[in-house]
């Protein structure tokens, strides 16, 4: 299947026009003149999907990271007069679009964006049914059709960032959303339905403060997009210790690449493919002001891989909702690389069938454009990782030694101070219903879910117990909903709030049929 690239929620131009009218409705105020121009422009990630289809409905910004749906003041609200359905894979070849133009914003610091998404189970939207689909939000791969679920679309999308608005500047913006990694297969609820979840965790960026990284792989005769080759730039953290990933991308049907945007600096860009050895340039440089036509770095063309063999990795977690990194050190004097990323089943918190590298690795030094030298490295153990789970509002794991004969376990995961932890307890109602073959409840926080709860054969009155949530801070809300199916059909519980703030909370959920 051909690579894709995808563009979160690119609104075309009725949208774009609706936004630049629509700013300013809502939200804080501020005195004339103290009001500065914001553009956003979305970019690409990497993924495989034949189509897939989002609808929206509106966009919110907050000056505080805490700012909850559930506490309206302050928020600058952009609400759609209708909802309007994208396909992301049209918005493809990791261009930089502008699609939300002189908006004028209060001056001030944002740390939040939400986009919001018309629920997947809702009667179909007008822009949705003119493209003939059968869910809001949907994927479509070489299987067929299959509803993407949105957790708790009334609470939004959550995304992670900070920046400026200055009295009477000019901001760019650029949102970054991880196709290949935010959608994820669920583990078949019944046998004959195949589900997707969008799992979001979105970053957005200071175009004005930001370059690019060119560079072009080639794979033996042919590139296969089976091998699913991943581009990472990445750099130390903040006490040197281990690298975290600043900006990645895929290959298109050529080979090429382009990392974009980066803040100025020196990176170590990190190739990786499936049955390939890992490879590693160092020391590439990030210049302010470039992008991907006007002057990039070039790591230069044709890096030549080399196979290698995987091998598969089974592992599992608590709380669900987490993921898990892979590192690597090629040399003793090495710190570690993040080589591969894998989010667990946000219903059954377990991964299967994973691929890891059991080869070598290719390393080399950035030469200003010129081919680059690369020596094999043998890793300490080769095919060994060292593995972390993390999830919002918990603290990382403990490493976790994964190898070609390991199960990774991680968790039960501890909550992050100061929050201690709390629980939702309630009941299902399923009048009329009958009973269905498996079903979860869902705690979901900014969009993103937290912990999921297995309930077997769930029917009328079934309790529920959601333990080891964060809760006993401010803003400690959380979205609860049910998810149950059958062979035949598919039933959710709305979401409804949880009060975690002071201790716990009683949801009990109302169970309504859609079709599966």
């Amino acid at each position: 299947m051909r690579y894709k690239r995808y563009l979160l929620f690119l609104f075309f131009a009725g949208f774009i026009m609706f936004l630049v009218s629509a700013c300013g409705g809502g939200g804080t105020t501020s005195p004339a003149g103290s009001n500065g121009t914001a553009n956003i422009s979305l970019t690409d990630a990497p993924g495989d999907f034949e189509h897939v289809y989002i609808t929206l409905s509106s966009v919110w910004v907050h000056a505080s990271a805490n700012a909850d749906i559930s506490n309206t003041a302050g928020w600058e609200k952009f609400p759609l007069s209708s909802p309007v359905t994208i396909d992301l894979t049209q918005l493809e070849n990791g261009q930089l679009n502008k699609v939300w133009s002189n908006l004028s914003l209060p001056a001030g610091n944002y740390q939040q964006i939400r986009f919001f998404v018309v629920s997947t189970e809702d009667a179909l939207a007008p822009t949705a049914s003119a493209l003939g689909l059968t869910y809001n939000n949907e994927v479509v791969d070489a299987q067929g059709v299959h509803p993407l679920r949105i957790p708790a679309p009334a609470s939004g999308i959550k995304l992670i960032g900070t920046f400026n608005m200055s009295a009477a500047g000019t901001l760019d913006l650029g949102v970054d959303f991880d196709a290949l990694h935010d959608i994820v297969k669920l583990g078949s609820p019944v046998a004959s339905n195949t589900e997707y979840i969008l799992k979001p965790r979105l970053t957005y960026f200071d175009l004005d403060n930001a370059g690019a990284i060119t560079g072009s792989i080639v794979n033996g005769a042919a590139l296969d997009a089976n091998d699913h080759f991943v581009i990472k730039a990445e750099q130390l953290n903040s006490d040197g210790t281990y690298h975290v990933v600043r900006r990645w991308t895929g290959v298109d049907t050529k080979g090429n690449f382009t990392l974009y945007p980066l803040a100025p600096g020196a990176y170590d860009v990190v190739i990786r493919g499936l049955n390939t050895e890992t490879m590693i340039i160092r020391n590439v440089p990030v210049t302010k002001g470039t992008t991907p036509t006007d002057n990039p770095t070039s790591i230069g063309t044709a890096i030549t891989i080399t196979p290698g063999v995987d091998y598969l990795s089974n592992g599992t977690v608590s709380p669900t909702g987490a993921w898990v990194q892979f590192y690597q050190t090629p040399t003793t004097t090495d710190m570690p690389y993040e080589i591969r990323y894998r989010h667990f089943d946000p219903l059954t918190g377990q991964y299967g069938n994973f691929a890891l590298s059991n080869s070598p690795m290719q390393v080399g030094v950035y030469n200003s454009g010129s081919a680059i030298s690369f020596n094999t490295t043998i890793p300490a153990k080769t095919g060994v990782y060292t593995a972390y789970a993390n999830a919002e509002l918990y603290n990382r794991s403990n490493p976790v030694t994964v190898g070609s004969s390991t199960r990774a376990v991680f968790g039960p995961l501890n909550i992050t101070a100061p929050a201690v932890a709390h629980k939702v307890t309630g009941t299902m109602s399923m009048n009329g219903m009958g009973s269905f073959t498996n079903g979860y409840v869902i705690a979901t926080y900014g969009g993103l879910i937290v912990n999921a709860v297995s309930l077997q054969s769930p029917a009328q009155g079934s309790p529920y117990v959601d333990g080891n949530l964060p809760g006993g801070v401010p803003n400690a809300f959380y979205g609860i909903e049910s998810w149950a199916w059958s062979s035949n059909s598919f039933a959710i519980g709305r979401p409804r709030m949880a009060d975690l703030t002071n201790g716990d909370d009683t949801v009990n959920i109302q169970m309504k049929t859609f079709k599966p």
